[in-house]
């Protein structure tokens, strides 16, 4: 009997041990995996804090090296685009080509060159540069910008296409009738929404408003060169507006002439094209010509055509957006 007591003993001593080691190995282990958290997380920090380290000193080069015109700070940036960005700036501040060739980016490197060529084309008025645009509407923008403080209409004259030059002129018609405080200087723009706007700033009136009540809003007035002031600009007893939205002249007798001469060359019949082609010799004839024609089938297809224009146009006048500039319809009355 004892001996099996001291066996049972010997069993529950053995357990005892074999729990306590089980569990001392569990709480090293976890100790271990506390610790290793610790220490990553600790890497993870002092990477962090030289990270920081370095973005503070990037951005101290940076904006030291910018303040100064100093290329050799930017050399000491790490990040290699905020150091090509860098020698960009300085190169803008400095109008200097040379120093975007330190730039190894090509996108980064032709914007530099680019905008230092526009910079230094602006200060030299140098029309070539507006000319080598691919688009109109690019060579617009170029030369407004380039003649925006134009105080010698002279200067325009070294514009050799015709409907840049006439940007030239509108700027400076523009900024001399605000700074005469003179309106009337203004119906010398070319460009209608130029002048509509010129006319609208001095004269304090809305591009949207209709102070005599003729169906035609100020813009409208200016386009059709009717009077802002007078519903019956011809007193014929017809509101401008009708007239307009009926294809009738507004300023007088006749029909309202709108949109671009006819191109004799793009009629399809052979018949029509050559007595069009016989009104005055040209490939060109206005629609007015086109419509007291002798010929009844060229007058109806005159006829045809000159509707449609009128549809376009008053599209023109109702869809028109003051102030992006963009709308549906066609050339404006001559």
């Amino acid at each position: 009997m004892f001996k099996r007591l001291f066996y049972i003993l010997i069993i529950i001593l053995f357990l005892f041990i074999f729990v306590f080691l089980f569990f001392k190995n569990i709480n090293s282990q976890k100790n271990n995996f506390k610790n290793e958290i610790s220490n990553k997380e600790n890497n993870i920090n002092v990477k962090q804090e030289k990270k920081n380290n370095t973005r503070s000193e990037n951005t101290f080069f940076y904006q030291k090296a910018v303040e100064e015109n100093n290329i050799e700070l930017c050399k000491k940036i790490d990040i290699s685009r905020s150091k090509e960005l860098c020698f960009r700036e300085i190169a803008l501040k400095k109008n200097d080509l040379t120093i975007c060739n330190l730039i190894n980016d090509n996108e980064i490197k032709n914007k530099c060159k680019d905008d230092i060529s526009s910079i230094l084309a602006m200060k030299q008025k140098d029309y070539d540069f507006c000319s080598k645009k691919t688009s109109f509407s690019q060579k617009s923008a170029c030369i407004k910008t380039m003649f925006n403080d134009i105080d010698d209409i002279k200067e325009c004259e070294t514009i050799k296409e015709d409907n840049l030059k006439n940007i030239c002129y509108d700027n400076y018609y523009y900024l001399n009738a605000l700074k005469n405080n003179d309106s009337d200087i203004c119906k010398q723009i070319v460009d209608v929404y130029n002048r509509s706007n010129c006319l609208s700033k001095l004269l304090n009136i809305s591009l949207y408003s209709d102070d005599d009540h003729d169906g035609l809003d100020f813009f409208a007035e200016i386009v059709c060169k009717t009077d802002y002031n007078n519903k019956d600009t011809d007193y014929d007893g017809f509101l401008d507006g009708y007239e307009v939205a009926n294809g009738y002249n507004p300023k007088g007798e006749g029909i309202l002439e709108v949109g671009n001469n006819l191109d004799c060359e793009t009629i399809e019949n052979e018949d029509l094209k050559n007595f069009c082609l016989s009104i005055n010799g040209d490939n060109y004839v206005t629609l007015k010509q086109c419509l007291n024609s002798d010929y009844e089938d060229l007058k109806e297809y005159c006829r045809e055509k000159w509707k449609e224009n009128i549809k376009q146009f008053n599209l023109f006048l109702n869809n028109y957006d003051k102030r992006t500039r963009s709308g549906t319809g066609i050339t404006h009355p001559q």
